[in-house]
């Protein structure tokens, strides 16, 4: 079974709150262009000023006046838009998008057409309003959408170059003229079309960069929630770069088990804060043991756990591993029994390998990486038998097998486990 069916629901639902989040982007710069409008009127109003106390006068200055408070009177309604469609939880049509877009950017065309018609053209086409075009261009890329930017990027070449050729009688095209004069009436529609283009790129770029980030964290999230908690931040990484682990498949792994003697004794008598707080302690040092050795501790079962290692990565020898992982777990509880750090702490440790169905396992609203298979029965029996053999390390042949030779074998003994037919060979380890 592969997690890979849900991930169109789930893309669905981060496009869905991205539009939304974009929508938030577009109302607040339907805002700042309001406020800039507004902060332009004071500065128009001064230059007027300025031209009337020199006795130079203006005629541009009703017309930028106009255009001026005419983006401030739309920007603030598309504001008004923008947030009903976030309160109705709506998307905004893409042809209220397209046509926001070409009117903002139509903008510096109205601006340049009036200023043509009150002073030379090709001061008007050559003035600092053409770097409106660009301004307009620069925040379609909020909308983080390619074609957007793109369109943006046309409308205003479009708009410039129908200015060139309703005034191309005034402009300096004649026989006389300089080439490089012509050229520039040539280039600043290409300029901006090609500020469409690269602010199309970056908005693409961002968009896909949020998506894949949020896609890598619901990865993350899922991956987490399917071993628990426990999983260690290498591992996560791990199975993010190697998805296909996660699939239900038949694996040769080791089953490393656990279990705290006499813990129903010390329960009885102990305060159960003090019993959280005891085994919280023991089991984090114990994920962190297994963790480094390559295992995954995939299920705690109150006074003990089951880990495995093997699956869902394999990182050499999976019986040796556990071997390590036990032998550090013994020790590691030792030194605390002794340091005083844990009450008196005695456990018991079984491991056992073979083949067994590993994957993830459930349902669609709750899944778990799950071990299936003889294995796990086997580990969890060669556990319990170090109760008869008062040890508190036993491993089956089938690992001594695996890892070739033992180190630190104090005896073995072929014992009859429950559900097999032949006796199995176990050692004890110190």
């Amino acid at each position: 079974m592969n997690d890979s069916e849900n991930a169109g629901p789930a893309s669905n639902l981060f496009e869905a709150e991205l539009g939304r989040q974009i929508l938030v982007s577009e109302r607040e710069r339907a805002s700042l262009q309001a406020l800039i409008g507004v902060a332009l009127l004071p500065i128009v109003g001064v230059v007027n000023a300025v031209h009337v106390a020199t006795a130079n006068t203006w005629p541009a200055f009703n017309a930028a006046l106009f255009v001026v408070a005419t983006v401030i009177v739309y920007e603030w309604a598309m504001r008004q838009l923008f947030n009903r469609y976030l309160r109705q939880d709506r998307q905004l049509p893409r042809v209220i998008r397209y046509l926001n877009v070409a009117i903002e950017t139509s903008f510096p065309t109205i601006l340049l057409a009036a200023f043509g018609h009150v002073m030379r053209a090709d001061v008007a086409l050559t003035s600092a309003v053409v770097l409106g075009y660009f301004f307009f261009i620069i925040l379609s890329a909020l909308s983080l959408d390619f074609r957007l930017s793109v369109f943006s990027g046309i409308v205003a070449a479009a708009g410039y170059v129908t200015l060139t050729l309703i005034f191309r009688e005034q402009l300096p095209f004649g026989p006389g003229q300089p080439p490089e004069s012509r050229i520039s009436y040539i280039m600043r529609p290409v300029l901006l079309l090609l500020g469409g283009v690269t602010a199309g790129l970056v908005a693409a770029r961002i968009r896909s960069g949020i998506l894949r980030s949020l896609h890598a964290a619901e990865e993350r999230r899922r991956i987490v929630q399917m071993f628990g908690q426990h999983v260690s931040p290498a591992v996560v990484n791990q199975l993010l770069a190697q998805p296909t682990g996660l699939q239900s498949e038949l694996r040769d792994v080791c089953i490393l088990v656990l279990d705290i003697r006499n813990f129903t004794a010390f329960a009885e008598t102990a305060a159960p804060d003090a019993i959280v707080n005891y085994l919280n302690g023991l089991w984090s040092k114990a994920v962190e043991i297994v963790n480094r050795h390559h295992g995954i501790v995939n299920k705690f079962l109150g006074d003990g756990f089951m880990a495995v290692f093997g699956a869902p990565l394999l990182m050499g020898n999976h019986c040796q591993n556990a071997i390590n992982a036990a032998r550090e777990l013994v020790a590691d509880i030792k030194r605390a029994t002794d340091a005083g750090e844990i009450p008196p702490t005695r456990i018991g440790i079984g491991l056992h390998s073979g083949e067994a169905l590993v994957g993830n396992i459930g349902s669609t609203e709750r899944r778990e990486y799950t071990v299936i298979g003889d294995v796990v029965n086997v580990a969890f029996r060669i556990e319990q038998l170090n109760k008869e053999l008062n040890s508190s390390f036993l491993v089956s042949e089938s690992v001594q097998e695996t890892v070739g030779e033992l180190e630190g074998v104090e005896s073995s003994v072929s014992l009859p486990i429950r559900g097999r037919n032949a006796p199995v060979r176990i050692y004890k380890l110190g």
